[in-house]
């Protein structure tokens, strides 16, 4: 490939072009220029005569001893002050970004409610010098803001099977089925699958980890169930519990203090089928840098103090 004089001319054109001009149209000399800058006189005057040639134009005239700028030179002038100075400005804003250390997580709606709020005040507590910002949502949405690089990394209840998302177990987990103290299931010591046909639910909004799950487990045993509710907020979820007569399939992080009062009934699957991890999520090219590293020791110090405790009263809801 061959690259014409006028290509390498174009290419050659920079910032540093228009910075000289600048300084040669304020203090009319080409040595006052290059006093300002530090460099030789002969370096500045080159830099004018390409800046010309690039644009075909005169740019100043010599009087005397004094150069004067033409009516093309007082034309490029303020335009050339503009970009100059917006550079300079963008060089003292990136300047201080050097400095400044940012941590974006993202979490979904059980993670939000059971897991961040302790976990977040200790990154906080042992990290003042990052800024730290969460999101909350539910698994879809979560990735999606990964893969567009909205968040540095989340931690999630869903599967992950984009392939440019990288999943790591981190806090065991499980789903329960869950009444109120009303419902016909609160003094059953076992409920079995069947018993479930028809029965009304609150259940989590599409997207949801917790609700794939367990759509997946009715369709599999051929039970319909009747959706009265959908909420996309555990709390809104637990007062449902109480005052609807419902069923609800939540995570028993959620409602260990409950459970643990007697306000709720919690059913465990008798085969373990709804066992399962909420699970760090990252793209595969994310840099991890500082903030982002100091997070992950954290999750892997901190993991098993989230964990369910076995003194959790529960029934047992049978597959047969």
């Amino acid at each position: 490939m061959v690259i014409t004089r006028k290509e390498i001319v174009n290419m050659a054109v920079t910032l540093w072009h228009l910075k000289l001009f600048t300084a040669v149209a304020e203090s009319g000399s080409m040595s006052a220029a290059a006093a300002r800058y530090m460099i030789r006189q002969p370096s500045v005057s080159q830099k004018i005569g390409e800046l010309e040639t690039h644009y075909g134009v005169l740019l100043f005239e010599r009087f005397g001893n004094r150069l004067q700028i033409t009516e093309s030179g007082k034309r490029l002038l303020p335009l050339a002050r503009d970009l100059t100075s917006r550079f300079d400005f963008l060089d003292e804003f990136m300047s201080a970004e050097r400095g400044r250390r940012r941590l974006r997580v993202g979490g979904t709606i059980t993670v939000g409610s059971a897991v961040f709020p302790r976990l977040l005040q200790t990154y906080r507590e042992e990290n003042p010098d990052v800024e730290l910002f969460a999101s909350v949502s539910n698994t879809s949405a979560v990735c999606e803001k990964l893969l567009n690089n909205e968040l540095d990394a989340a931690l999630v209840e869903g599967r992950v099977t984009h392939p440019d998302l990288i999943s790591t177990p981190k806090i065991n987990d499980s789903l329960v089925l869950a009444c109120g103290r009303a419902h016909p299931f609160y003094s059953s010591p076992a409920v079995r699958i069947g018993q479930l046909d028809q029965m009304e639910f609150v259940m989590r909004e599409p997207g949801s980890g917790t609700r794939e799950l367990f759509e997946q487990y009715v369709n599999r045993h051929g039970v319909k169930i009747r959706t009265l509710l959908e909420y996309n907020n555990p709390d809104a979820m637990r007062k449902a519990l109480f005052a609807n007569s419902c069923l609800a399939v939540i995570s028993v992080l959620l409602l260990e203090e409950d459970a643990m009062r007697g306000d709720v009934r919690l059913f465990q699957n008798s085969r373990r089928e709804w066992n399962r991890t909420l699970n760090l999520v990252r793209h595969k090219n994310k840099h991890i840098g500082r903030p982002l590293s100091r997070f992950f020791e954290l999750l892997d110090r901190d993991a098993k103090s989230f964990e369910t405790h076995e003194s959790i009263p529960m029934g047992l809801l049978l597959d047969e």
